[in-house]
């Protein structure tokens, strides 16, 4: 089956290139050589994508306890992931307690982490 008959039997669909999406990583690591970056896991949960990008050194941007197992799932080391977003309940804090880094995003998240 050629490229075109698989987007018409299957569209519509995403095809991601691999090779690009590395590619561009590199790139900007390169070009911004004294930063770390992270990866947005709300912009594109796909898990290829997460653990392609985890490959090529990016860390995980995480708002939510479901993203933060997923970038674990996919290869991203709980250092490497950040979880950051108002409002985490006790049971997301509970839950990924020592699964990434938790940041307070106020002084009633400090408490609840306490």
């Amino acid at each position: 089956m050629n490229e075109l008959q698989f987007i018409k039997e299957h569209a519509s669909c995403y095809i991601y290139d691999e090779g690009q999406i590395r590619a561009q990583c590199r790139k900007l690591k390169e070009s911004l050589a004294a930063f770390d970056f992270l990866y947005s896991i709300k912009t594109n949960p796909f898990p290829a994508v997460i653990e392609c990008v985890g490959q090529e050194g990016f860390g995980a941007d995480a708002a939510s306890a479901q993203e933060v197992e997923i970038s674990i799932q996919n290869g991203i080391s709980p250092e490497n992931i950040y979880y950051s977003t108002p409002g985490k309940t006790e049971s997301d804090l509970a839950q990924c307690f020592e699964k990434c880094v938790l940041i307070a995003d106020s002084l009633s998240e400090i408490a609840k982490i306490d």
